[in-house]
């Protein structure tokens, strides 16, 4: 199995910078979806993944986003926090699911195209 480039480099922001982060880019999206979460707004955690920039467990009420991520534009985290929210909506990716994402965010598609450089 070949390693990313990516994975043999350490990451240059620590766990506590990165939910510093996210913390921020929350305080402005979670307003969108205050509504559907009844005022509460979900437990953000940060971890070291390889395969996914974020999770999204609406039984726990919880949105998990990996390490690496604090590392890309701040476009492109928003993008990806704003994609978790949708998943308290609905929880697969039909069209539904992306229609919302466009409705908050038109242009998430060169957003998420920041997240394979």
């Amino acid at each position: 199995m070949e390693q990313k480039t990516q994975d043999l480099v350490p990451c240059t922001v620590s766990p506590a910078q990165a939910l510093a982060l996210f913390e921020q880019i929350d305080r402005e999206i979670f307003p969108l979806f205050r509504q559907v979460l009844h005022g509460q707004p979900p437990i953000l955690k940060v971890r070291d993944m390889k395969s996914q920039w974020g999770v999204c467990c609406p039984a726990k009420r919880r949105i998990t986003l990996a390490l690496r991520l604090a590392e890309k534009p701040r476009a492109a985290v928003e993008y990806v926090l704003l994609h978790e929210y949708v998943h308290f909506i609905h929880l697969n990716h039909g069209p539904d699911f992306w229609a919302v994402v466009e409705h908050f965010m038109p242009d998430y598609k060169e957003r998420r195209a920041m997240l394979k450089s």
